[in-house]
């Protein structure tokens, strides 16, 4: 009977065992199933948050590249207006300089004659700066090198000089066209005042333009071989007051030696 009741004890102790290993076993299947559902749910909200992201950045680059495509428009057409303005405005002061030169082919009164040939000329060297804004890329800057060479040939061929050695030393960046207008009057006055005073029956005419810019300063110096030293340093010709206004205008500062000729030299921040 003892023994019996052993065993009967110990079998019922084993079911039990196996009967709580099974329900571990069980709950253990269970949480294991609960955890894969739960990262099969993390994994569905991650797809659906990338998807969304996706759906936002292709959205945004279709809206960057209409956006992009608007602009493109804006400026080829932008650019196309100022090609056009450049156009017109080279135009129109080819049809003043044609005035003037009709006007001036009519005097008989020699300074007036002069006066309109001058202001002729200072028309043309901003029609050669418009041509050149009309005939290049750029749109409102100016290659100050092209520019001075273009202008310089325009000044001696109006004043039928030349045999003139020239000199050019440019070392300066693209202008913007209303800084290049000034420089570009200041020059044509300077050089036409060495066409009609330094080169007068000079046997070996030499002229010298450096231009430069350093530490956001711009130094141009024109320079020419002249005899003596030229009338035109008078403030009251009306070829200086233009300068002095154009100086003013820079916020500039002009000066003026004479040593084996005449030297200008304009300096502005």
């Amino acid at each position: 009977m003892l023994n019996s009741d052993r065993e009967g004890s110990v079998s019922k102790w084993r079911i039990r065992l196996e009967t709580e290993k099974k329900d571990l076993e069980l709950k253990l299947q269970k949480s294991a199933l609960e955890n894969n559902q739960k990262e099969i749910l993390q994994q569905r909200y991650l797809l659906i948050l990338t998807g969304v992201f996706i759906s936002i950045f292709i959205i945004l680059v279709f809206y960057l590249y209409k956006l992009y495509q608007k602009q493109k428009l804006l400026s080829e057409h932008n650019a196309i207006l100022i090609q056009e303005q450049n156009h017109r405005v080279k135009n129109n002061l080819q049809i003043i300089s044609s005035l003037l030169s009709l006007q001036s082919n009519q005097l008989s009164d020699s300074k007036a004659k002069q006066a309109i040939d001058e202001s002729q000329l200072r028309i043309e060297a901003m029609a050669v700066l418009h041509r050149q804004l009309y005939d290049t890329k750029e749109l409102d800057k100016i290659d100050m090198e092209l520019f001075i060479h273009n202008l310089s040939d325009m000044i001696f061929d109006s004043y039928g000089i030349e045999e003139v050695e020239l000199e050019y030393h440019i070392n300066i960046r693209p202008l913007k066209a209303e800084k290049a207008v000034f420089l570009g009057l200041m020059i044509n006055e300077l050089i036409s005042n060495a066409c009609k005073h330094a080169f007068a029956e000079h046997p070996a005419p030499v002229l010298s333009i450096d231009l430069s810019e350093k530490n956001h300063q711009i130094t141009m110096r024109i320079k020419d071989n002249g005899l003596k030293s030229v009338s035109f340093q008078k403030k009251e010709s009306f070829g200086m007051k233009l300068i002095n206004m154009m100086v003013n205008q820079l916020d500039g500062h002009l000066s003026y030696e004479f040593n084996n000729g005449s030297t200008f030299t304009f300096k502005i921040a």
